[in-house]
């Protein structure tokens, strides 16, 4: 470091006095400002390691804490067994810091509104209205039967409502199928 300073020194003690007299004196000048802007351009070019592209994706150490629900479990968090005439039915729930299920059956209309009162919802189903903002499954494996009708849907004949009862809150969705059928699209979840 010292004789790049020096060389600095020497530099501006010529810098003054004009230009050398002799080619040789440029010659010597040019050089050293060459090798001084060489060693300033690799000091300036640090390399910056790349990610390691290699590393192992770790697992989700949350993943630890889910516990998935039998279908028996899953009855037993919404409150109550369906309703005998239900068909089709489908679950699908898991329990962490929170919990939640959703299930999928159709059923007679007076049936299932019997169902949701002895589950203590008494807000009455909206026409047009959904409680779910996205026609996505909250689990991959509900991915073949989890298609509830959205929010702001303007086809199709549905009614849903949304309802805390305790420390449960319940989504419903009905979908009008053939006669007094209806396919209910069931969240239950906790927080």
């Amino acid at each position: 470091m010292s004789s790049y300073l020096s060389m600095f020194q020497r530099l501006s003690a010529n810098a003054g006095h004009g230009q050398p007299r002799t080619g040789a004196g440029r010659r010597r000048r040019g050089a050293v400002i060459l090798a001084l802007l060489c060693l300033l351009s690799l000091a300036a070019c640090v390399t910056i390691p790349a990610p390691d592209t290699r590393r192992e994706i770790l697992p989700d150490p949350m993943r630890m804490l889910v516990q998935p629900f039998s279908p028996e479990e899953v009855i037993a968090f919404i409150g109550a067994p369906f309703p005998p005439s239900a068909t089709g039915v489908q679950t699908m729930g898991e329990a962490a810091l929170d919990s939640m299920v959703v299930a999928r059956f159709e059923a007679p209309r007076p049936d299932v509104l019997t169902y949701l009162a002895g589950l203590g919802i008494t807000e009455p189903l909206t026409p047009g209205s959904s409680p779910f903002f996205s026609a996505g499954p909250p689990y991959d494996e509900a991915a073949a039967w989890w298609t509830p009708p959205v929010a702001g849907d303007k086809t199709g004949n549905f009614s849903g409502l949304y309802q805390q009862v305790g420390s449960k809150h319940y989504n419903v969705a009905l979908v009008e199928a053939e006669g007094d059928q209806v396919t209910v699209y069931l969240q239950v979840f906790n927080t």
